[in-house]
């Protein structure tokens, strides 16, 4: 079966990257021929695009007399190692940056199911649009009807982000789906009581696979390079700095991490590849080899859970907390979350964890997820 996957825009993000890495292999598995279609944002003309692009230029240019440089010049640089690996580990279509390119293109191959999610794909802030996630363009269909799946869409949060009249749009078309899944709990009945659907809970795709699959596809073979407490921290602060420092301290380990410095506008020209990110096999590996991990990233989370090493989530509020709350209380470890960290309990936090009982819900949770995928596609 050919199956498209509608997710949000691949870039910078290991946990983004890895989902979409992820739901292919599964379907791979399962004998379907997957390709994730590489929607990006609505691009402006060439010719609108340009005065910004020169006033970039100039001020690049005049920084650089001062051994400085903008950022924002150096994307293709930053991005090098995420590009290669999207490039040789994901199908994906060619880039698309409108809607008009889009409807060309699913009118011109025929797919008989187009997955949508996972990832915030139904939260309005990180949706190049919404109603392209809810498959408005499906009338570009003349001769066939593609079955229409939502797997493991998020909104990200536990309220209703949506205005009335975008509401009203999505709720006719989330009506037309043939199977509609998600993330979070909460998210049941945001579904049930704004879009008027049923929709059930699995997995984030990234644990549809054990820690057995990352080290095959990203491990094979590589040294361990690194011990002690591995973080990623997406939103860095002094006081999480602190906290981390703490935690090493308390655990009398080194700390490590997989990430480039925070984006800056202004940076020094010397420092570059020190803005770089990392290779996502390599972030991957970060997890394989730590003692302990903390992190503020839901699939940071994922991955100490996968790899069964003791961990701490530190809940980022404004980028959401339903997908740790959801995930954590699956699994029976909500105590790992934590969202002030002024009221931490190092004892507790840094003692010794079991991870018999989050495997075994982790296999029932997998088993329920692939018999939503197997009934729907």
């Amino acid at each position: 079966m050919k199956v498209a996957i509608l997710t949000q825009p691949l870039a910078t993000n290991y946990g983004g990257i890895l989902q979409a890495w992820a739901l292919q292999q599964i379907l791979y598995r399962m004998g379907h021929s997957p390709v994730t279609v590489d929607r990006h944002y609505d691009q402006r003309s060439e010719v609108s695009l340009m005065p910004g692009r020169v006033k970039r230029f100039l001020q690049d240019v005049a920084l650089r007399l001062k051994g400085k440089t903008l950022y924002q010049c150096h994307l293709d640089y930053v991005r090098e190692q995420q590009a290669a690996f999207i490039k040789s580990h994901i199908q994906l279509s060619p880039r698309l940056e409108s809607d008009v390119a889009l409807r060309k293109y699913f009118a011109a191959n025929q797919f008989d199911s187009v997955v949508v999610g996972s990832d915030q794909v139904w939260r309005p802030r990180y949706s190049p649009r919404p109603q392209t996630y809810f498959l408005d363009f499906f009338d570009c269909f003349k001769d066939s009807h593609p079955r229409r799946v939502a797997y493991a869409a998020s909104f990200g949060v536990n309220e209703w982000e949506y205005s009335p009249q975008l509401s009203s749009e999505c709720r006719s078309l989330a009506q037309e789906f043939d199977g509609i899944s998600v993330r979070e709990k909460s998210a049941i009945e945001l579904c049930r009581d704004n879009l008027g659907v049923d929709a059930e809970l699995v997995l984030d795709p990234t644990l549809l696979l054990d820690h057995h699959d990352y080290v095959a596809s990203f491990c094979d073979g590589k040294e361990c390079r690194n011990k002690g407490v591995y973080t990623y921290i997406l939103d860095d602060d002094p006081a999480k700095a602190t906290f981390v420092s703490e935690v090493a301290r308390r655990l009398k380990l080194p700390t490590y991490m997989c990430q480039p410095r925070s984006r800056q506008t202004v940076i020094n020209h010397s420092e570059l590849p020190e803005y770089q990110f990392p290779p996502t096999d390599a972030w991957v590996r970060g997890f394989r080899d730590a003692d302990f991990v903390v992190t503020d990233s839901f699939h940071g989370t994922i991955f100490a859970l996968l790899f069964e090493k003791p961990f701490i989530s530190i809940v980022n509020l404004d980028r959401g907390s339903a997908r740790f709350e959801s995930l954590l209380r699956l699994v029976g470890l909500e105590d790992r979350m934590i969202t002030n960290i002024a009221e931490a309990s190092f004892d507790h936090l840094l003692a010794p964890m079991d991870f018999s009982m989050p495997r075994e819900r982790l296999a029932k949770a997998r088993a329920r997820s692939f018999a939503f995928l197997e009934s729907h596609l």
